[in-house]
C-alpha cells in the first residue's frame, strides 16, 4: 500500500499540480515516509493534526516543502489555500 500511495504522489501531479516540483530534488516530500507524514493532515484523517502548518514538519526544512508542494495536488491545495509558502515566481 505504501508503494501505491507513493507512486500516486509522484505520478498524479504530472497532470494536475501547478506548484513547484523537481521530482529529483523532492524525495523528502514524495517518499513513503514523507507521504505518510503529510497525507493524514491533507485528508483530515481522524487523529491527524488539524493545523495545516504541521505539514512543514514533515520535511527537514520549510524551504524543501515550499520547493516541492506541487508534487501532489492535495498538498499543493493545502499549502496554497493556507498561504504557507510564497507564491512561485514565473521564470522568463
Amino acid at each position: 500500500m505504501r508503494t501505491s500511495i507513493s507512486l500516486l504522489a509522484i505520478v498524479a501531479p504530472l497532470a494536475f499540480a501547478a506548484g513547484p516540483c523537481d521530482i529529483t530534488a523532492c524525495t523528502e516530500v514524495t517518499s513513503s515516509e514523507g507521504v505518510f507524514c503529510w497525507m493524514p493532515i491533507v485528508l483530515g484523517w481522524e487523529g491527524a493534526s488539524t493545523d495545516p502548518a504541521d505539514v512543514m514538519g514533515c520535511v527537514s526544512s520549510p524551504e524543501i516543502m515550499c520547493n516541492c508542494y506541487g508534487c501532489e495536488p492535495g498538498l499543493e491545495n493545502l499549502i496554497t489555500s493556507n498561504n504557507l509558502c510564497p507564491a512561485p515566481t514565473a521564470s522568463a
